[in-house]
C-alpha cells in the first residue's frame, strides 16, 4: 500500500502527469489494496513467508474518570489509623500496630483492584496489574503511608492510594497496558523511628548498608531493637539471614531491570501552585539532601554592580550539587496528561526530598504535584481539595497509561 499511495501523491502534487497516468496509478493502489486483503483473509499457506500479525497498539482511553470522593474518603479511612487515638494529627511510625492496620487497609484496597499483590522482606507492598507484555520492565507508582508525629493526612498517601485508582480507573476506561503497571507503598519513608528516611526505597536501589543499619537506635526498643528486629516482630524478614541479606532480597537490581519508569504523586508542600492557580506541578529535580566535604572555586565580584546573569558563583554552583534530575521522559508524559486534561500545569523543583530520590537511581523518575492549602504539611491542618484530587490521580492515570505503551 504505501508504495502505491506514495506514487498517487506524487502525481497529484506534481500537476504534470496527464489524466490517463493518474488513472493508471488509482488502479495500481486498487489492485494493490485488493491484493493485499485477499492474501491476509485467507488461511496462511503452508509453502508461504508469511507475517506475524500483531495486535493493534492500545489507544490512550478518554476519558478516564475518576469519581470525587473515592480517594479523599479512602485518605480519612487510613488517617484513622494512628498511633495515638485522640487528638490532632496523625501518628503512624514504622511497624507498630497502627502501621500494621495501615499495610493490611492498602492491600485489602490493591485486592479490590484486582492486583497481584506481594510484600518484600522489608515490608514494601507491591500491587501489580499486568500488562500484555509481563516480561517488560513494569510502569511504577507509589509512595508511603507513614507519618510523623502529629501530621496530616494526605502526604505520602495520596501516593499511595492514587496510584490505586489510577488503574482502576484505566480499567473502568477498558484500557489494556502493554507494560505492566504497579502501585507500590514504600516502608519507613520518614525518619521517626530510626532516624533514617526512605529506608525501602534505599534498600530497593541497594543504597543502604547494612552496618549503618543495624547500627541506628530504634527509639520505641532503644536498648535492643534494630530495623530488622522490628521487622521480624511486624511479620517481615523471616526468610533472611541477617540485615545484609534482607537488603538484597529488596533491591531492585541495575538501572531499568526492573521499572521501565517510575511516577511519585504527591501533595506540594508548598504554596506555588495554589498561588498560581495551577492543578499539576511537573517536577524536573528534587532535593537531595547529602553529608560531603568539598570545595568550589568561583569568581569575586561587587555585590551590587556584578550582574546575576554575568556571575560565575561557587554558592549557586554548590546549590547544583543538592539536586536529583528528573527523566524527561516522564515529566514529558505527566504534562502531556495534563494538557489533554485541559488542567493548567507548570514545570518546577521538589524542595522537599521524597523516595523518588532514590527510585531515580533505579529508573527513569518523576513527580506529579498537586496543590495543598496554604503549602502546609507535616501538620494536622495539612488539606489537598477533592477535586485537586481527582485531577491529579486522573493526571497520573494518563501518564501511567503513556508509559506502559512505551
Amino acid at each position: 500500500h504505501t508504495v502505491s499511495c506514495a506514487v498517487l501523491v506524487l502525481f497529484i502534487m506534481s500537476g504534470k502527469q496527464s489524466r490517463k497516468s493518474f488513472l493508471a496509478c488509482l488502479s495500481l493502489l486498487v489492485f494493490s489494496i485488493s491484493e493485499s486483503s485477499a492474501s491476509v483473509s485467507g488461511e496462511c499457506l503452508a509453502d508461504a513467508d508469511c507475517p506475524t500479525l500483531t495486535a493493534p497498539e492500545q489507544p490512550i482511553p478518554s476519558p478516564v474518570v475518576v469519581d470525587l470522593a473515592t480517594v479523599p474518603a479512602q485518605l480519612l479511612s487510613l488517617a484513622k489509623l494512628s498511633d495515638v487515638e485522640s487528638g490532632p494529627g496523625v501518628t503512624r511510625l514504622i511497624f507498630t500496630d497502627s502501621d500494621a492496620a495501615g499495610r493490611a487497609y492498602v492491600r485489602s484496597l490493591m485486592e479490590k483492584a484486582e492486583l497481584v499483590v506481594r510484600e518484600d522482606a522489608m515490608g514494601n507492598i507491591f500491587g501489580r496489574w499486568v500488562g500484555s507484555e509481563p516480561t517488560l520492565p513494569a510502569v511504577g507508582s507509589g509512595s508511603h503511608a507513614d507519618a510523623i508525629p502529629n501530621s496530616g493526612a494526605y502526604d505520602g498517601t495520596l501516593g499511595v492510594l492514587g496510584p490505586i485508582e489510577a488503574i482502576a480507573a484505566l480499567k473502568r476506561a477498558g484500557f489494556k497496558p502493554k507494560r505492566s503497571i504497579e502501585a507500590l507503598t514504600f516502608t519507613s519513608e520518614e525518619p521517626t523511628r530510626f532516624g533514617i528516611s526512605c529506608v525501602g526505597s534505599r534498600a530497593m536501589a541497594s543504597k543502604l548498608d547494612a552496618v549503618y543499619l543495624d547500627s541506628l537506635t530504634d527509639i520505641l526498643n532503644p536498648d535492643h531493637g534494630s530495623f530488622r528486629n522490628a521487622a521480624l516482630k511486624a511479620g517481615y524478614a523471616n526468610n533472611t539471614l541477617n540485615t545484609k541479606d534482607m537488603l538484597s532480597q529488596c533491591s531492585l537490581g541495575d538501572y531499568g531491570a526492573y521499572y521501565d519508569s517510575f511516577i511519585e504523586l504527591h501533595i506540594e508542600q508548598g504554596p506555588e501552585l495554589e498561588e498560581e492557580n495551577l492543578t499539576i506541578g511537573v517536577v524536573t529535580a528534587i532535593a537531595a539532601p547529602a553529608a560531603l566535604r568539598c570545595s568550589f572555586t568561583g569568581d569575586g565580584g561587587h555585590a551590587g554592580a556584578q550582574l546575576m546573569h554575568r556571575r560565575n558563583d561557587a554558592l549557586i554552583a554548590a546549590a547544583e550539587l543538592s539536586s536529583a534530575t528528573c527523566a524527561p521522559k516522564v515529566a514529558n508524559a505527566i504534562e502531556a496528561a495534563a494538557k489533554k486534561l485541559k488542567l493548567g500545569s507548570k514545570r518546577m523543583v521538589s524542595r522537599a526530598y521524597h523516595d523518588s530520590l532514590f527510585m531515580s537511581e533505579v529508573a527513569p523518575t518523576g513527580m506529579l504535584f498537586i496543590p495543598c492549602h496554604k503549602g502546609f504539611s507535616h501538620r494536622p491542618d495539612e488539606f489537598a481539595s477533592a477535586i485537586d484530587i481527582k485531577n491529579g490521580v486522573e493526571a497520573l492515570a494518563l501518564a501511567l497509561a503513556s508509559l506502559s505503551l512505551a
